[in-house]
């Protein structure tokens, strides 16, 4: 009894550490959101049951802050690398395909534009199918940007018009412009 109780109270304070990582990313304090992501993974080794899933999305996330708050793209990719080897992409297809738009980020931001598109593209085709419009729309806004810095603006815009449609079908004022 007592075992299940810690494990309950390890599992709600990682979910309340989890959201104030989260909302300290957006809020751009990224040292604070890595320091609580790297807390989770030393409270949910990989090897534990049930944790594998809250391990990998911490690595991800550390991925996505070590990119877009330190701007060390090396270090990112060798990251989400270890992220993508680890997850299991027939049983964890969302995670799976969150670090490999991670990967195309990183990929985008060293100008290698042709891997990004193909992960972006592949990431999009999973959000669709797994129904995440959010991560859908973020997918084909950034394949609407490499197309449009190719020239390519038909292209470019076919995407921003889905983009656009899958907005108003939300709701989403946000992305309306």
């Amino acid at each position: 009894m007592k075992e299940k109780r810690i494990e309950n109270g390890r599992y709600l304070f990682t979910c309340a550490l989890k959201g104030r990582a989260e909302v300290l990313f957006h809020m751009g304090n990224y040292d604070e959101a890595f320091g609580d992501h790297r807390i989770i993974l030393v409270l949910h080794k990989k090897e534990l049951p049930g944790a594998r899933i809250i391990f990998e999305d911490s690595l991800i996330s550390i991925a996505m802050i070590t990119l877009q708050g330190k701007s060390d793209f090396k270090k990112a990719k060798n990251i989400v690398k270890k992220a993508l080897s680890m997850i299991n992409k027939n049983t964890h297809a969302l995670q799976y395909t969150r670090a490999l738009h991670v990967d195309g980020t990183i990929d985008w931001f060293l100008g290698n534009h042709n891997k990004a598109l193909r992960k972006f593209t592949n990431a999009a085709a999973v959000y669709q199918r797994n129904n995440d419009r959010a991560k859908l729309l973020t997918a084909l806004n950034n394949i609407a940007i490499i197309h449009e810095g190719r020239a390519e603006f038909d292209q470019a815009l076919d995407y921003l018009k889905q983009n656009l449609s899958i907005s108003k079908e939300m709701g989403d004022k946000k992305n309306l412009g």
